[in-house]
């Protein structure tokens, strides 16, 4: 996927079939060829790009669901696990950038 701004604009690019253009005879290593030497040009079909999709929801949904499971009528959709993990990587980010280095969150 390749996005461009926030908005977002952008395709998803994906096989069909991933190395089935590649004969099996042919050496795949680095060492003789290059790491994508033997690979040729894909055959029509193989390629594809979609559109990415466009979420349709709101934020008010996330509030009326919080308080809801709040008092007990259903359950939280984000759970507290979910959180904890972005909030570890937007760290994680934000040590990366800090140390340019790339940095370990779990």
């Amino acid at each position: 996927m390749y996005a461009d701004k926030f908005d977002p604009e952008g395709k998803i690019v994906r096989t069909t079939r991933l190395l089935e253009n590649v004969a099996g005879d042919q050496d795949k290593s680095a060492a003789s060829y290059g790491p994508t030497r033997s690979f040729g040009i894909p055959e029509p079909g193989l390629i594809v790009t979609e559109d990415i999709p466009h979420p349709d929801c709101e934020q008010r949904e996330y509030f009326t669901n919080y308080f809801r499971a709040l008092n007990g009528e259903e359950e939280f959709l984000v759970k507290i696990p979910e959180v904890r993990r972005v909030l570890a990587v937007m760290e994680a980010c934000r040590e990366s950038a800090r140390t340019m280095r790339s940095v370990d969150f779990e």
